[in-house]
């Protein structure tokens, strides 16, 4: 679903998965990232927006996801 949003606002989208162990629990899932590339940049700069699905306190983070897809679509402009 967020990777068609991204796509929607003409972005390049891809995802990767991850798995890891911590404090005896596996952890797993899928990120998905867009890039939006400067017209007439050299492509060796970047910024990086972030934000988890869950928040700490295992809840789903609407403000933080909504927020980078905002300022994804405000930084395509």
């Amino acid at each position: 679903m967020i990777g068609g949003i991204f796509k929607g606002q003409g972005l390049k989208v891809g995802t990767q998965k991850f798995r890891y162990e911590a404090g005896g629990a596996v952890y797993e899932g899928e990120n998905v990232y867009a890039l939006l590339e400067a017209p007439r940049g050299d492509a060796t700069e970047a910024v990086v927006l972030a934000a988890p699905w869950i928040n700490g306190e295992e809840r789903l983070n609407e403000s933080g996801v909504a927020l980078v897809m905002a300022l994804a679509r405000y930084f395509k402009r």
